[in-house]
């Protein structure tokens, strides 16, 4: 299985995030800090990828333990609406290339999903949204299978968004009942929160059930295809 993993700010998290994916057996290929390179480069790739995750881990660092949660220092935050037109045009185009496979945003990347599909993001920080909140999630949804209703995430500083009418909600804040994940067309999933520095039954169960959803959309195209190959052969033998 080949995921391409880009990044929007250079952090050790995304490398902590793709460690778990190559535990299981995933080949990642990161860009761990995009820039404009990078872009026409994947524009102009032909490789074939079965997933893509966006915006990583970005966001914040920390030092030096990449497991003791009260060392996390958030730095620079990103907000979509702040990049340039022709930067955001570019990602538009990035995301409309693998538009066909399952995708995961990831803070940054779930304000850009939203975005791509019609949606929008405030300029303000919600100051109130950064640490760890308990989260109402809708467990029915294959992202979240296997966990229970409420889990505890970490927010590193969120900016409100206006959900796409193309996308669904599948988590909110406990407390204020503020969007925190949305899914949309063809296994696509924006999180607003972080999945490192959590709970790790939560990292590891959503990690697992995003690759049983590649799985299952790699194994339902290739039923396609060899229906499409035998429907064919079908027409070539009437007509002989």
């Amino acid at each position: 299985m080949q995921i391409l993993h880009i990044s929007f700010k250079k952090s050790n998290r995304n490398n902590l995030f793709n460690y778990t994916l190559r535990t299981k057996n995933v080949c990642v290929t990161a860009y761990d800090l995009f820039d404009p390179d990078d872009y026409e480069a994947l524009l102009n790739d032909n490789y074939t990828y079965d997933a893509l995750i966006l915006g990583g881990q970005g966001g914040g660092d920390y030092q030096p333990s990449p497991f003791n949660i009260n060392e996390l220092k958030p730095t620079e935050y990103i907000n979509l609406l702040r990049m340039k037109p022709e930067k955001k045009l570019k990602l538009f185009q990035l995301v409309r290339k693998y538009e066909n496979i399952p995708i995961l945003g990831i803070c940054y990347g779930a304000q850009l999903l939203n975005a791509f599909y019609g949606g929008s993001t405030t300029t303000k920080r919600d100051i109130r949204k950064t640490g760890y909140e308990y989260i109402h999630i809708n467990t029915e949804n294959p992202l979240f299978k296997g966990l229970p209703s409420e889990i505890p995430v970490e927010f590193n500083t969120l900016y409100p968004s206006i959900p796409s009418d193309l996308g669904n909600i599948i988590a909110v804040t406990r407390e204020d009942k503020m969007m925190s994940a949305q899914s949309f067309p063809n296994n696509q999933y924006a999180l607003y929160f972080h999945i490192i520095h959590g709970d790790d039954t939560v990292l590891q169960t959503i990690v697992n059930n995003f690759i049983n959803i590649i799985e299952r959309e790699n194994s339902r195209i290739t039923i396609m295809k060899v229906s499409a190959l035998g429907f064919l052969f079908s027409l070539c033998v009437m007509f002989m």
